[in-house]
């Protein structure tokens, strides 16, 4: 009988293997992209300038704050160039190089950045997208809080929904250009999402209530391999001065 598809298994199974080839030579394409998007907004000069600035001036009245700050640049230039073959990271690492960014930033804005974390303890070895919690972060501070002329607020908050997680980035800064369109950042995100996860994902970016952005991603929930649990800091920081050794013993607030 002439049959549809393959004429044997053994062509199927070249054609599903060709097919899962061609998906990872594109994503592994997608992240490189995602890198050099990072490297592009994190370190174009002004910056790194900026920081430099900072700790130049920090050496002189406060050593320890200064070697902070230059540890954080570390971690953002070691994330900026790591291995690109790498989809996907655990919920705790990304957030530690999103910690690494709020603090320069917060340094830059003073008392005009407020940074919450609503997470629950468990959720930290989750496996999530590289750098795409960073990206939806970047974005909040750029174009969210950065124009403001007043105090903003960034809550990142992250939750379990049944068999999924869900991650959203929301701030209550500038808000959505009437006539905005997706960004490449934006476009590029919603690739690798469907690359990874197929349909069973989506990202969305709205006017939050009340003013701002809530960018908002839901993906099927697994753990990341390698990883164990680990404390869960959930903090609301305030302080733009106290640097990566006093916002790591701040007080704890587990969120419901």
């Amino acid at each position: 009988m002439g049959g549809r598809g393959c004429p044997s298994s053994g062509s199927c199974a070249a054609r599903r293997s060709r097919e899962r080839e061609r998906r990872a030579a594109e994503l592994e394409g997608l992240l490189a992209t995602s890198h050099l998007a990072l490297l592009r907004a994190q370190i174009q000069p002004h910056f790194l300038f900026n920081t430099l600035h900072a700790v130049s001036a920090l050496v002189r009245i406060d050593a320890r704050a200064a070697e902070d700050m230059l540890a954080d640049l570390a971690e953002i230039l070691r994330a900026s160039f790591a291995d690109s073959t790498l989809h996907e990271t655990s919920l705790q690492h990304e957030l530690d190089l999103v910690g690494c960014y709020l603090r320069i930033q917060q340094r830059r804005f003073s008392d005009r950045l407020t940074v919450k974390y609503l997470i629950a303890p468990e959720l930290m070895p989750a496996a999530i997208p590289s750098l795409l919690l960073q990206s939806l972060v970047e974005n909040a501070v750029i174009h969210g809080i950065a124009p403001l002329d007043r105090p903003g607020v960034i809550e990142i908050r992250v939750c379990r929904r049944d068999q999924r997680l869900e991650m959203q980035v929301v701030d209550n800064g500038a808000g959505l250009r009437p006539t905005r369109r997706s960004g490449v950042g934006l476009t590029n995100a919603r690739r690798r999402l469907h690359e990874l996860y197929g349909e069973k994902q989506f990202l969305t970016v709205d006017a939050a209530p009340g003013g701002g952005v809530a960018a908002v991603i839901s993906i099927p929930y697994h753990t990341a391999p390698g990883t164990v649990q680990a404390e869960v800091v959930s903090r609301e920081n305030q302080d733009a001065d106290r640097g990566r050794r006093s916002a790591r013993s701040a007080q704890s607030i587990v969120a419901p």
